[in-house]
């Protein structure tokens, strides 16, 4: 496969006419990483479920792998499942967080870069 754009950098798939001059070890060495490249972005793509670029995701503390939304998506909590339907919800719209609450939102800071919200009771 040849790189469509000759201005853009090599995606490691392309095979260049220079290889032919390199010893048979070596091709098949370049083939097999290819391969195992292409592998690989089969694999990633699958498990990012088809979502490329995203700027929302759920985040596991590297407990397991981080689940992949859609860019912009809507993300509802629930802070007090005795309430179910007060809810706070968030979403990236210009590089900010947005939130906005069925109820009074309360914000308290905890540190210098963190803070919690919590519903007004």
């Amino acid at each position: 496969m040849t790189n469509p754009d000759p201005s853009a950098p090599p995606t490691g798939e392309e095979r260049e006419p220079r290889e032919d001059k390199l010893p048979d070890w070596v091709q098949r060495k370049l083939a097999l990483l290819r391969q195992r490249l292409a592998d690989e972005r089969r694999t990633s793509a699958a498990l990012r479920g088809g979502i490329e670029e995203t700027d929302t995701f759920i985040g596991h503390y590297d407990i397991r792998p981080d689940q992949l939304l859609e860019p912009g998506s809507d993300i509802t909590f629930v802070p007090d499942l005795a309430r179910p339907n007060q809810t706070i919800n968030c979403k990236i719209a210009e590089g900010r967080l947005i939130v906005h609450a069925t109820n009074t939102l309360v914000i308290r800071p905890t540190y210098n870069n963190g803070l919690t919200l919590g519903l007004e009771k």
